[in-house]
């Protein structure tokens, strides 16, 4: 299982312990305990649960530094894992001699820390399992993961920092045509089994749509609304180097026009790292605090950046981030109705989600993906038929800027369902976006 606050705090005693005068120490945990099942058809097609907590160990003396990373084993907290720990240290110690000061280095001195203990909800395996796959007609393809996320740090300065939620991911996608599909996703810290069966509904509606005759569009300009997963596919790109203070300075940020004050993007949008409302650690690896929101665009102009440590030191500016990337976002909403977008948009295009985002044009910040999941064509403020797979390439400055008409009053609390060598803590906070004129190429 993963440490519990107790076990990372004697752990951090034991570390500082063997340090020698002139050393400092820095520990970072990362650790789950997570259920996770894959679906196919649906039907259990795999079924597991997942120990798993790594720890990094960077060990300090002047301005030379080492780290190194290793798994926790079963017997953590044994005196074998002591033994192992000063083996570990030692082995830094001696890599010191060989390597040159590094001009870069910031760490946290602060010995105050902070500490999110959520208690564990109820396990909710069994019963979201029953909703996904009570009915077999759909071809159902996802996957459910649910637990416990622990992230710890710990300094030779006397700072002990720790962060522990519970928190359930289920995704899925329903594939009725060669070429067409839909997609739904629940996530959350409090599980409820009636909203998960009314998201598997609408898949099931959205798949019956999609039996239609696809709609004959041309290549041209549409008035479109982007779902509040959509409208995450963009902000992920933007998150590449958009909001980090380095890329700035280095003007390989694509939002340097905006940075320059030579762009500006609609009033209405107002964008922040919102580390209070998200699920993701208010420490960084190096033990400085992140604030509880980062002003990232105030009213359509750029605020403030993301500033790690390294980038902190070079520029004489205090960290607000870990790694100058966001992991919390949150769009601020806007005044128009989530029932009334179909009847706003009228004539033109409702996109759900979107498909294979990338930049066509950083220096332009333009954007060009696919339409896939579940997306539509709309008439007279009613769904008609659905899209067929189609390009679309256009600029955030006109999307967020001069053509956006709408943001909706509700917003939606998006979790990144990667497990890539670990469970992700990442969320957006998201609205839906009315825009004019996006541009489809193909």
């Amino acid at each position: 299982m993963g440490l519990e606050r107790a076990a990372w705090e004697e752990l951090a005693a034991r570390a500082q312990g063997l340090l020698r005068p002139g050393e400092h120490v820095l520990l970072a945990y990362a650790g789950e305990d997570s259920d996770f099942v894959r679906f196919n058809h649906a039907r259990i097609r795999q079924a597991g649960q997942v120990s798993q907590g790594l720890l990094t160990i960077e060990l300090i003396r002047s301005h030379r530094h080492a780290s190194v990373s290793c798994r926790l084993g079963a017997d953590r907290g044994s005196d074998g894992d002591s033994a192992d720990l000063g083996a570990l240290i030692a082995g830094l110690r001696a890599q010191l001699t060989a390597l040159a000061e590094d001009p870069h280095l910031l760490y946290s001195e602060s010995a105050a820390g902070s500490v999110r203990e959520e208690p564990a909800p109820p396990p909710a395996s069994a019963a979201a399992l029953e909703v996904l796959l009570a009915d077999g007609d759909l071809d159902l393809v996802g996957l459910w993961a649910s637990g416990s996320i622990q992230r710890g740090f710990a300094s030779s300065f006397g700072q002990r920092s720790w962060h522990r939620v519970h928190t359930f991911n289920a995704s899925w996608s329903c594939h009725p045509a060669a070429d067409r599909s839909a997609s739904g996703a629940y996530a959350g810290t409090a599980f409820a089994a009636a909203e998960l069966a009314r998201r598997v509904a609408a898949t099931r509606t959205e798949c019956a749509g999609l039996a239609r005759p696809a709609a004959a569009i041309a290549p041209g300009r549409y008035r479109t609304y982007f779902a509040p997963a959509a409208v995450r596919e963009l902000l992920a790109l933007l998150g590449w180097d958009g909001f980090s203070l380095k890329a700035q300075r280095a003007r390989t940020s694509p939002l340097l026009r905006l940075a320059q004050g030579d762009a500006r993007l609609h009033a209405g949008i107002t964008l922040s790292e919102d580390r209070a409302g998200g699920l993701a650690p208010c420490f960084t690896a190096t033990g400085f605090a992140t604030p509880a929101q980062v002003p990232l665009i105030t009213e359509g102009a750029l605020d403030q950046p993301l500033v790690g440590p390294r980038s902190a030191r070079e520029f004489s500016l205090t960290p607000n981030a870990e790694d100058e990337s966001p992991h919390s976002l949150a769009l601020a909403a806007g005044e128009l109705p989530s029932a009334q977008a179909l009847a706003r948009l009228g004539r033109g295009l409702w996109l759900g989600h979107l498909w294979y985002c990338n930049f066509s044009d950083p220096n332009a910040c333009r954007i060009t993906g696919l339409t896939r999941f579940a997306c539509w064509w709309v008439e007279d403020g009613e769904i008609r038929a659905p899209l067929p797979v189609m390009r679309f390439d256009d600029s955030i400055y006109g999307l967020f800027g001069e053509r956006l008409l709408g943001i909706t009053a509700e917003r939606e609390q998006l979790q990144s369902d990667s497990t890539y060598g670990e469970r992700s803590l990442d969320s957006m906070l998201l609205p839906g976006l009315l825009v004019e004129d996006l541009a489809l190429t193909l």
